[in-house]
């Protein structure tokens, strides 16, 4: 081989190297899936109980010891002094103390106004915190109440916030919103069978015409779940408050909905 001259096969060899280096970085051994995220929709009228304990156990049985709950519901009283407000205070309950989520809520910080009192007087909150803690122990919770005029760029703020948090270590998220109100039965089921389709199909711009009591907190928990590949939909069960109390003729509808990736 002549001196300077460029060894045979190396031009390709050097074109290999550069390719390799070129290619994506491949995850690191044991980094496994994304954390679990699992999302969904409870009513609060205390006559469903029965409905939200079995979505309960649906909800362990994807993930037993989630990391975190955050429980997202209406502003029924008007209590609120901004459009979202956060509980940042610890619960007692029957079954024991159910820790506020400290981390969550200091991630809210400039996107919610923490507001103890407001989640801790309405019963879209206080329905689920003694569910929290029977069925997943003492884990964190942040409770949302998210008011029906809380802005696009109000929930954005939130959305954003609560994706980061969840992206860490995945958790449950969980909207407590009953489904039309004051309606004939009849009435009542035709809505309701809108609403589903909506909110089963991720059906965004549709949100706003629904007859539900916190459609900004559907949004949330909806484009939460978009951000974080929690799109797969069932809907678990259905029923109207005509079902346990007879003769009713201004009903309420309830459904739980299970989302999971």
């Amino acid at each position: 081989m002549r001196k300077g001259s460029v060894p045979r096969g190396l031009p390709c060899l050097s074109l290999l190297l550069f390719l390799f280096l070129a290619l994506p970085a491949s995850p690191a051994l044991g980094s496994g899936e994304p954390p679990l995220v699992v999302g969904a929709v409870a009513p609060h009228h205390n006559v469903a109980g029965a409905l939200i304990d079995r979505l309960y156990e649906r909800i362990r049985e994807q993930i037993p010891h989630p990391a975190r709950v955050i429980l997202i519901g209406p502003d029924h009283f008007m209590r609120a002094r901004q459009n979202i407000v956060f509980s940042a205070a610890d619960w007692r309950t029957p079954a024991g103390l159910l820790r506020a989520d400290a981390e969550g809520a200091s991630s809210l910080k400039g996107a919610a106004l923490r507001q103890d009192g407001v989640p801790r007087r309405d019963h879209g909150i206080t329905e689920h915190i003694p569910r929290v803690r029977k069925f997943f122990g003492d884990v964190p919770v942040l409770p949302l109440v998210v008011k029906s005029c809380a802005t696009d760029l109000q929930v954005l703020r939130v959305r954003r916030a609560l994706e980061a948090l969840l992206r860490k270590r995945g958790g449950v998220v969980i909207l407590s919103m009953d489904l039309s109100h004051y309606k004939p039965r009849a009435e009542s089921d035709a809505e309701d069978e809108r609403t589903l389709a909506v909110l089963c199909a991720f059906r965004l711009d549709e949100l706003n015409g629904l007859d539900v009591d916190c459609p900004r907190g559907a949004r949330l928990l909806l484009t939460l779940l978009q951000g974080l590949g929690a799109v797969r939909s069932e809907l678990l069960e259905r029923s109207n408050s005509a079902d346990f109390l007879p003769n009713a003729s201004r009903t309420t509808g309830h459904a739980t909905v299970l989302f999971t990736r």
